[in-house]
């Protein structure tokens, strides 16, 4: 049980992050904040969801393992599912408010 959820947490962590960076350009001139106030104001709006989303992702993950012996209820289960729905839909937004088509290395 235990070390298992833990290794979902890390897990799921270490994949937002990674989904994040992958959302950035390499390029400086590709950045959404250099692109026209639209593009920066949906790159800003998306990082302040996004900040709230991880927020939400981390209380769930500790009240999942605040409750390894007993059942989740639902309102902790769709928090868990809700936050993590919301980073990627948040990464996603990040992603497309810079400009098409940069390649990421």
């Amino acid at each position: 049980g235990h070390p298992l959820f833990v290794a979902f947490g890390v897990l799921l962590v270490m994949m937002l992050q990674t989904m994040y960076m992958e959302a950035q350009p390499s390029e400086v001139n590709k950045h959404a904040l250099r692109k026209s106030m639209t593009s920066s104001m949906k790159f800003l709006w998306a990082h302040m969801t996004l900040f709230a989303s991880l927020v939400a992702v981390g209380v769930g993950l500790k009240i999942l393992l605040a409750h390894l012996e007993t059942e989740l209820h639902a309102p902790e289960t769709w928090l868990i599912c809700a936050a993590t729905s919301t980073s990627l839909l948040s990464i996603y937004a990040i992603h497309h408010a810079h400009k098409p088509g940069f390649k990421n290395t």
